[in-house]
């Protein structure tokens, strides 16, 4: 190989789409996993960052966080659509779990409807989560050393310590009685989002077309199409009832610690 071609193969692997199977298995699989840990401890450290906030901090920390997320419906789009990478504007509405989340957030964190942080805490924070460990296919054709892919992640941590702030600064407590609430926005977006999806020949959240390389093909492969978008419903509903009672799970370990004894004096 010269080194004019290792070159080119070199900047293909760190600012476009054109990655060479070879470089994806020495260089992308490992920086995949360093971007999850990564992400992971930006999470941890943002939100223990959050919760030493005192009040008065915190109702600023408020507006950034809801601007922050907001602008991560904005940046990566406009970015992806003005690189070479083939984006559409009309991918990009806010009709995706993460893209509207974008919008969602900020409401909840500005309005402090519990009905919101709750469907944040149950269903966009676990997809934010599912969309770092196993980005789509249009996303794996990304470099994973390149700035695209760094964008991706980054907006979907930045989603993740918003929609979780809320809980780090005790202003609410997830509970059960808004899981039907949280179901019911969750199939509102697919009922919204099928008849777009065939109208402007998009995907929103794969309700018309299992995304190739994701758990969503599996499911297609297993209850055919357009079966496959009743088992991603009962899959969500699962999500968001394994959220709450892990949650119930924490607060009843967190009552039952023995609490450190008052010294006597």
């Amino acid at each position: 190989m010269s080194y004019a071609v290792r070159v080119d193969a070199l900047f293909d692997l760190l600012f476009t789409r054109r990655v060479d199977p070879v470089w994806r298995w020495r260089a992308g699989d490992a920086a995949h996993w360093i971007y999850i840990g990564l992400s992971l401890v930006a999470v941890v450290w943002s939100l223990r960052r959050l919760r030493r906030l005192p009040s008065e901090r915190q109702r600023r920390a408020v507006h950034w966080l809801a601007g922050l997320a907001f602008s991560m419906w904005i940046i990566p789009p406009v970015v992806l659509c003005l690189t070479d990478t083939g984006e559409r504007w009309i991918e990009h509405l806010p009709l995706h779990l993460c893209s509207s989340a974008c919008i969602i957030i900020p409401i909840g964190l500005l309005t402090r409807r519990p009905v919101i942080l709750n469907y944040v805490y149950g269903l966009c924070f676990p997809g934010a989560v599912m969309a770092i460990v196993t980005p789509g296919s249009m996303y794996r054709q990304l470099s994973y050393l390149g700035f695209h892919y760094w964008l991706y992640n980054l907006s979907h941590v930045i989603l993740i310590v918003a929609g979780l702030a809320p809980i780090a600064w005790g202003w609410f407590r997830p509970s059960w009685r808004y899981y039907l609430s949280s179901c019911g926005i969750g199939l509102g977006l697919v009922v919204i989002d099928y008849p777009i999806n065939k109208w402007l020949n998009t995907n929103y959240l794969f309700v018309n077309i299992p995304e190739p390389g994701t758990p969503i093909e599996a499911m297609a492969n297993l209850a055919g199409v357009p079966g496959y978008v009743a088992v991603l419903a009962g899959v969500a509903f699962a999500v968001i009832a394994l959220m709450f009672a892990i949650w119930q799970l924490v607060e009843l370990w967190t009552a039952r610690r023995p609490r450190p004894a008052l010294l006597a004096h």
